[in-house]
């Protein structure tokens, strides 16, 4: 059985001496990885279902797996979870495969859709649409046209550096009711370079 310390970025461990010491002393103790939480934003004041007061303090997700990744050498670092439609997909992937190059394959992500209604609210997000903000229609039409012709559209995702380097890929979707489904039929560029077949 592996074990994982969640919390990396949030109550205490909002400043670098402590976060450090953590995920150091996580990792001498041999935990198999390290995770961080995420509410982009908190709604003030509190109202259920939010599990944390407004002024609860949390470093953001991307930066603190970074920050980890550069204070240790072997524990897998892993969000649980992005809120991935609180963000823009493009970029977070591009964050995403700088934090997993940066610590030498070592990232773990963990995604979800949110279920605080007011921190979208908040953010001018609609809470119906979280749903489909974090499915394949997402990254749908985020390509532009350089051309007229019908062979111009370039996906800029392939084009991203840096790539990542971990072949870990398992997307997995939840249905309203909690129930957690493979969703390995996603037609949406996985955030991994896959090893070569040669």
């Amino acid at each position: 059985m592996d074990y994982g310390y969640f919390g990396a970025n949030l109550g205490a461990l909002d400043n670098p001496d402590s976060i450090e010491a953590v995920a150091v002393a996580a990792e001498q103790l041999g935990f198999e990885s390290i995770w961080t939480g995420e509410h982009v934003i908190l709604i003030d004041p509190q109202e259920a279902p939010s599990p944390v007061p407004p002024h609860s303090p949390f470093v953001d997700t991307v930066t603190t797996m970074a920050f980890i990744a550069a204070k240790t050498e072997r524990i897998k670092i892993g969000s649980g979870i992005i809120l991935l439609p609180q963000r823009d997909p493009i970029v977070l992937a591009k964050e995403l495969a700088g934090v997993d190059v940066l610590s030498k394959g070592r990232l773990l992500f963990g995604l979800g859709v949110g279920y605080v209604e007011g921190e979208f609210k908040a953010l001018g997000i609609p809470f119906e649409e979280r749903g489909a903000r974090a499915g394949p229609a997402s990254l749908r039409n985020t390509a532009k046209p350089t051309r007229r012709r019908r062979s111009s559209v370039r996906n800029p995702l392939r084009r991203g550096h840096p790539l990542p380097v971990a072949a870990r890929w398992q997307p997995y979707s939840r249905r309203a009711h909690g129930s957690r489904v493979p969703a390995d039929h996603l037609d949406w560029p996985h955030p991994c370079r896959y090893p070569s077949a040669g």
